[in-house]
């Protein structure tokens, strides 16, 4: 379950991240 979050998490930080870094 937490490995889980975790990686839900790292995805959501990267495209929060590449959409940040595009606009």
């Amino acid at each position: 379950v937490v490995l889980a979050a975790v990686v839900t998490g790292a995805a959501v930080a990267a495209v929060l991240w590449r959409k940040k870094s595009s606009d």
